[in-house]
């Protein structure tokens, strides 16, 4: 049966358009799959090696692999410091007892004699009103240090997580896996509730410090003050610059107070020259460069390889999940998500410009100075401005869009890197 074209020029020239633009949508489809292709090296996915079973890059276990290097049972601190903090440093998307198990340690029962928080105490306390955080490092820390009743109560209730603590922080290492028996889809994706309850813990710590110090007790200040310096040290081990940035406020925190006892004359001369030497010999914390280097690098890339990997209209719903509604985003949330069927995306180009980035990052840590870090992370800034001033579809078909989503949060921890 043949068929008749409409005699009418009109019909005629809308039937050519629509056959037209048909045709370009197919070729669009072609090149978005094309487009999201990569292989393999050194300036795409950076490492090659491990393999999952599907071919993918195993970015989980080379961070693993390279973070837990020379760690035992026996010298790692992170077994302890569960046991003190409890179920609720563990994250609630892995098995029950796939960290603990990985850790070679027992079972952590559900309730136990576990850190409490400050607030969690307060609430459990009918009538109880909170009081401030004498160490507070957003003000002035005023000697002598001022703790009300239940303060001091809180802190005796929470007697043996933090005498565990202590001795956790007398280990050498510290190591806990992303990956209990559950993989999540993306390294961004791994829960780590553990950071913010060790950070919490500088409060008791540091607050029994000083209380002990006017006392008359320096012994156990002593004891308290090098315990959240080398709890910062430990925490500085780990693989995300998240648990980096918490290690530097705990050394910040505990540094401010003993600049406190110190101008207020509580420490002697000689207590200060003991506690500087024994600083020096402990060491500053570590740099950020491996967590930059072996671990933001590849949970970047491992997104990436992610979003090539999957069909365009789940990167889409995934991309518009990650990037928010707030309008402060570079890349805007495009809806909906099978519009990306139609966007041709170079993951291989993202690649690329995200190891460009982390390296030209990776160079302004050794820079010596703060303003030098800090002028070259502009000038990054300022580069990333410029490719990416265009509408929200045509910044997702630039090589840079993954940059400017990280750097505005990374700009300020590299400025403030010590080489």
């Amino acid at each position: 049966m043949r068929l008749h074209l409409p005699r009418r020029r009109i019909w005629r020239a809308a039937i050519y358009l629509v056959s037209l633009l048909l045709v370009l949508l197919a070729v669009d489809m072609i090149w978005v799959q094309l487009r999201r292709s990569y292989t393999p090296g050194f300036d795409t996915t950076r490492i090659v090696e491990p393999r999952r079973e599907d071919g993918a890059i195993d970015y989980l276990t080379a961070i693993e692999n390279y973070f837990s290097d020379g760690v035992t049972p026996e010298n790692n601190a992170a077994p302890i410091i569960l046991q003190a903090l409890g179920r609720a440093a563990l994250p609630k998307n892995q098995p029950p007892d796939g960290i603990t198990n990985r850790l070679g340690m027992p079972h952590l029962p559900e309730a136990g004699d576990y850190y409490v928080t400050y607030d969690d105490y307060v609430s459990q306390h009918t009538g109880m009103l909170a009081e401030d955080d004498p160490t507070d490092p957003g003000g002035p820390i005023v000697w002598p240090i001022k703790a009300g009743d239940q303060t001091q109560e809180w802190i005796k209730a929470n007697e043996k997580p933090l005498a565990l603590l202590a001795e956790a922080s007398k280990r050498p290492r510290y190591f806990i896996p992303f990956n209990g028996g559950y993989r999540t889809q993306t390294l961004i994706e791994v829960l780590i509730p553990h950071v913010g309850l060790l950070r919490q813990s500088r409060r008791p710590l540091l607050t029994r410090a000083m209380l002990r110090l006017a006392a008359g007790d320096y012994a156990g200040f002593h004891d308290d003050v090098m315990t959240v310096h080398r709890l910062a040290r430990l925490l500085a081990q780990a693989a995300t610059l998240v648990e980096r940035m918490v290690a530097k406020d705990m050394d910040i925190a505990v540094c401010r107070v003993e600049r406190a006892a110190a101008a207020g004359g509580a420490l002697s001369a000689e207590q200060c020259k003991s506690l500087t030497l024994e600083l020096v010999a402990i060491g500053d914390l570590q740099p950020i460069t491996d967590a930059w280097n072996m671990g933001e690098r590849l949970m970047g890339l491992d997104v990436l390889q992610m979003l090539a990997r999957s069909n365009p209209v789940h990167a889409g719903t995934y991309l518009n999940a990650a990037i928010g509604g707030g309008s402060q985003n570079v890349v805007a949330r495009i809806e909906p998500p099978f519009a990306f069927l139609f966007i041709p995306i170079s993951y291989e180009q993202n690649m690329v410009a995200l190891n460009h980035f982390h390296d030209s990052a990776m160079a302004a840590i050794e820079l010596r100075s703060y303003p030098q870090r800090a002028a070259m992370m502009r000038q990054w800034a300022q580069q990333l401005n410029e490719s990416t001033r265009h509408g929200p579809v045509m910044i997702l078909t630039t090589p840079d869009w993954a940059n400017a989503i990280l750097l505005p949060q990374l700009d300020r921890t590299i400025a403030n890197a010590r080489p």
